[in-house]
């Protein structure tokens, strides 16, 4: 049976048996249910100094809204809808992935369903079935656009034991960042054939021991591409009442599976994160290495070293960053904050990844608005990227500048029905 036909049946049975046993019980379920909404603005643009062509900007603004019902017998439903237009964009810019261009590269104006499921909870362990947003490292909603991306699929998640969680899944379809339906996972790597359907197997567990404390390991069968296996160790240690220091250490093995539909792969990413926080300062040093083919992803990840534009995924790449933060509520300025980012990515001149060393620097300024303005947050980031001369290096010097505002609200029906 078509998941999205089995969805719409257990929706179904869930207002059926609902009302089999009393209809104001079903009432409850709907009128005590929790919403909430966003609306979401942003304004990307990118300027090469060489390579002009490559010039994108996209302006466009957008919005979520999210309905759960209360549990009526361990059981709960939920919908999501989204929707996103233009803001004056011109078709001459190349799009930055916001909205939906049609042949002419004019931005479209869209509305669709983000989520629709049906979710079941028994011993401290969920089961959902539907249209959902999904967390993993690997595979997540993934929001660096307007809109968030969201899965069709069976989850499970599990919190049973004490300081662990445990996670299984396998997601047929996704919804990405401009689409207006479903289409496969596997498809959505690259426009790969539509006979590509089998879809992501994801297992995977999260530990805290002890306080300070997070492993966390993850396998991901993408049956039409290849599997991934990820661990992380991260560790914090309080060094006295202002100093916090800590460690994060990460790696991915990647190699190719099935049809091997993007390609033949046998790689890693290996490093890691070591970190000092302190009077509101937040220092990281990082340092990546990558095996010999470029990581393959489209649905999120957990990088070493993720910057606005450029990340340590390409192949037999050394990377290295140095990235500080701080905190202005110190100074009394709540909801203020600012990062600074610097990363190196060090290519291999000669061989088959032979390609151009580059840098980019980074610059973040965040505000989060309290008061008559909360819910409200501005965040506006800078990149200044540059390549060196080898390989063509120099096209891809270019500045990328990017405006976020976002307001969220929480919404319900409580009091719109008489006892």
């Amino acid at each position: 049976m078509n998941l999205r036909r089995l969805v719409l049946a257990a929706l179904f049975v869930f207002g059926f048996c609902a009302t089999a046993q009393a209809a104001d019980t079903l009432v409850e379920a709907l009128v005590q249910g929790q919403g909430h909404g966003e609306i979401r603005f942003r304004d990307f643009q990118s300027n090469f100094e060489e390579d002009t062509a490559r010039n994108a900007k996209d302006s466009a603004i957008g919005g979520l809204l999210y309905y759960q019902t209360a549990p009526l017998h361990n059981i709960s439903a939920g919908v999501a809808v989204r929707g996103a237009l233009d803001m004056g964009n011109s078709k001459s810019d190349r799009s930055y992935q916001m909205l939906p261009v049609n042949s002419e590269n004019m931005r479209l104006g869209y509305a669709a369903m983000q989520e629709y499921w049906v979710k079941g909870e028994w011993a401290k362990t969920a089961i959902k079935l539907g249209a959902q947003g999904v967390t993993t490292p690997w595979l997540k909603t993934h929001e660096i656009r307007l809109l968030p991306k969201s899965y069709m699929g069976v989850t499970v998640d599990s919190r049973y034991f004490d300081n662990l969680r445990i996670q299984a899944m396998h997601l047929t379809d996704v919804l990405g960042w401009t689409d207006s339906h479903f289409h496969s996972v596997s498809k959505s790597y690259g426009n790969r054939p539509m006979e590509a359907d089998r879809g992501v197997s994801i297992v995977g567990a999260e530990w805290t021991p002890v306080e300070g404390l997070l492993v966390k390991g993850y396998e991901y069968a993408f049956w039409d591409m290849f599997n991934n296996a990820y661990a992380r160790v991260k560790y914090s240690h309080p060094l006295n009442d202002t100093v916090t220091a800590y460690g994060d250490l990460r790696y991915l093995y990647q190699n190719s599976i099935g049809d091997e539909l993007v390609g033949e792969c046998d790689s890693y990413m290996a490093g890691g994160i070591l970190g000092m926080q302190a009077y509101g300062f937040d220092l990281q040093l990082q340092y990546a290495k990558i095996g010999d083919d470029t990581i393959k992803t489209r649905w999120g990840s957990e990088y070493i070293i993720l910057q606005q534009v450029y990340k340590s995924f390409r192949a037999e790449d050394d990377c290295y960053g140095v990235q500080l933060g701080y905190d202005f509520s110190k100074l009394g300025l709540d909801g203020l904050s600012a990062l600074a980012y610097y990363a190196y990515y060090d290519a291999p001149e000669t061989g088959k990844n032979a390609s151009f060393d580059l840098d980019e620097l980074d610059f973040e300024v965040k505000y989060t608005f309290s008061g008559a303005l909360e819910g409200w947050d501005v965040r506006v980031a800078h990149a200044f990227i540059n390549g060196d001369n080898k390989h063509g290096g120099s096209k891809a010097d270019a500045q990328d500048t990017r405006i976020y505002v976002n307001y969220k609200f929480d919404f319900d029906f409580n009091g719109l029905i008489e006892d």
